[in-house]
């Protein structure tokens, strides 16, 4: 059967479907589909035997390889592949994958083992100058898009799901609500942090010419970066991370949308807050996770003093003190206490 890898992704989706969150399966259903897509195609080109999950051998994984490092894919995306493919070829009782990973030789993708480093200070200056005196809306929406990444440590699928309503000024600074979480339903909390770095003028300028592109479009949504040119209320992630290639040519440096995170709980410890405020800030359910993806803490052991996330109540007599959680974060001259619901 010509589409059996395709009925075999939908059969294994919908199996698995009650045992995950929707944006789980929605992602993991999104990938699979286009392996699908490639593995069909290859046996359309007759380079590969099969399609059949069940019927698939060493030998045409190794062209499926091939051809993803042809197309310029790396190890990591490809590790990342070959996990979608073991699932489901698991699922059909065919363990060929775990073979090729044995036997695969120089086919063998491995998994990035390491981290980057985030956002350097001098490139944020440049994307913060860029934001103020742009007059392109696609390059003021990507500058908008990098700082908030890497001025309040959003995760860039954080991001593209914001709310316009979700930004809002507490005693004069600028806070950002993140709802749609990374984990949300399960570990995931949402959370509430401080927009650091001055750049309340370039957001909210973003605001209003945003508000004037909806209007001339006759389009009403909340979204916070809603394609325009179409019905959607979010980009897709792909797209949501392209947002950042026209800034990109103007600074005349190539960086990663998610670097701007790692730069922002850098900057946090370099303040001098603790490790555990920090994951709080940057919605880790443990230090562990911050010890090991921040640059500074690898070379710098002696910043890692705890391995538990610990929160502390507002004072009593504070705003919204009670049935809330509250960490304390110190930017600057400024102390502020931070939601953590």
């Amino acid at each position: 059967m010509r589409y059996q890898f395709k009925a075999d992704v939908n059969a294994f989706i919908a199996e698995m479907r009650p045992h995950y969150s929707p944006s789980t399966i929605k992602n993991k259903e999104r990938k699979m589909s286009y392996i699908a897509g490639i593995f069909t195609d290859l046996y359309k080109d007759k380079k590969v035997s099969t399609c059949n999950p069940r019927k698939i051998k060493q030998k045409d994984l190794e062209v499926y390889v091939t051809k993803r490092r042809n197309d310029g894919i790396a190890d990591s995306t490809l590790s990342k592949e070959l996990c979608f493919i073991n699932q489901l070829c698991k699922w059909v009782g065919n363990d060929v994958v775990e073979k090729f990973r044995f036997f695969g030789g120089i086919y063998k993708p491995h998994a990035y083992t390491g981290r980057k480093d985030g956002m350097s200070d001098e490139l944020i200056k440049k994307v913060i100058e860029l934001g103020r005196t742009t007059e392109d809306w696609r390059v003021l929406q990507g500058c908008a898009a990098v700082l908030l990444c890497s001025s309040s440590g959003l995760r860039p699928q954080e991001a593209r799901q914001m709310y316009a309503s979700d930004i809002t000024m507490m005693n004069g600074v600028m806070m950002v609500h993140i709802e749609h979480v990374k984990g949300e339903g399960t570990w995931g909390k949402p959370r509430t942090i401080l927009l650091m770095d001055g750049v309340e003028d370039i957001v909210q300028r973003y605001l209003e010419i945003r508000k004037q592109k909806l209007e001339e479009r006759g389009k009403i949504t909340d979204s916070l970066f809603p394609p325009i040119q179409n019905e959607h209320e979010f980009y897709c992630q792909q797209k949501f991370c392209n947002l950042k290639q026209r800034v990109e040519k103007i600074v005349g440096e190539k960086f990663e949308l998610r670097a701007g995170r790692r730069s922002y709980g850098q900057r946090l410890l370099n303040k001098g807050n603790r490790l555990e405020d920090v994951s709080v800030a940057m919605g880790h359910c443990s230090t562990r996770r911050l010890s090991s993806i921040t640059p500074e803490l690898r070379r710098w052991p002696q910043w890692v003093e705890s391995t538990r996330t610990r929160t502390t109540r507002r004072p009593s007599g504070s705003p919204d003190s009670r049935r809330k959680w509250w960490v304390r974060q110190n930017i600057g001259p400024t102390t502020v206490w931070v939601e953590h619901r």
